[in-house]
């Protein structure tokens, strides 16, 4: 009698542990399957750059559109250390529009760039008569990724850990950058502001896969730029701010 409810309990045991493993193969199989998708999801997101959208976000804005460009004919105004950027504006101006731009330096050393009808075109259809862009004009989720990649080109840092920062200086963009981050539900971001002038935003945000990729689209320009501006100096104290701020947000963001 002993023996017979002995070999049912191993049967019954064998039974639940195959169950669980079977249970547990399922599971690890769904988990699998949901992450394939994920991933097949993303390796199936198309990076579409809006040429107009893309340029909007790389424009200075110093204080507003335009006070310091000409309203009729100047794309903008870019620092001596930002040539590679002209050279890339200038070259994107030609693909995307078939249209020459005029470049002059100035006597410090800094660049203008000129395209009438473009200039008039942008400025008419993005701004409004005070010289603030109309957010509501990004309207489509390829313009809203191309303004903030352009934003970024020109403006942004990459930290570690999928971590990225804007710092915009008496930019006009300082009222745009949070309603664009929030349109493509970049939720975890902390933002700083002074409230003396130079008026200087910093906005730390956790970029998504999505924007990592539209990001990656300029990654070489991103490089030469920071070269040239010599980015990549950093001293000691620039590298123990750094760190400390990393700390920061991997305390508030996570």
């Amino acid at each position: 009698m002993k023996v017979k409810v002995l070999q049912t309990i191993n049967k019954n045991l064998k039974f639940n542990k195959l169950k669980k493993i079977k249970h547990l193969i399922y599971f690890l199989f769904f988990l699998h399957t949901t992450y394939a998708q994920q991933n097949f999801d993303l390796n199936n997101f198309k990076v579409i750059i809006n040429p107009d959208a893309l340029l909007l976000g790389t424009f200075s804005e110093e204080i507003n559109r335009f006070y310091a460009v000409d309203k009729e004919n100047q794309i903008d105004n870019y620092k001596k250390q930002e040539k590679s950027i002209v050279n890339y504006i200038q070259f994107f101006t030609k693909n995307n529009y078939k249209l020459d731009t005029e470049l002059k330096q100035t006597e410090n050393g800094n660049f203008e760039l000129y395209q009438t009808k473009l200039a008039q075109r942008l400025n008419t259809s993005y701004y409004d008569e005070t010289g603030n862009i109309k957010v509501e004009a990004l309207d489509s989720e390829p313009k809203l990724y191309s303004f903030l990649l352009g934003v970024y080109y020109r403006y942004g840092e990459k930290l570690p850990d999928e971590y990225y920062k804007i710092r915009l200086t008496n930019s006009g963009k300082s009222k745009n950058i949070l309603p664009v981050l929030r349109s493509l539900n970049c939720n975890k971001l902390v933002y700083k502001a002074t409230d003396t002038y130079p008026k200087i935003v910093e906005v730390y945000f956790k970029a998504s896969p999505e924007m990592e990729k539209y990001f990656d689209y300029l990654k070489n320009e991103k490089s030469q730029l920071e070269f040239e501006r010599m980015d990549f100096i950093e001293t000691s104290k620039t590298k123990k701010e750094k760190k400390e701020i990393l700390k920061s947000l991997q305390l508030i963001l996570n």
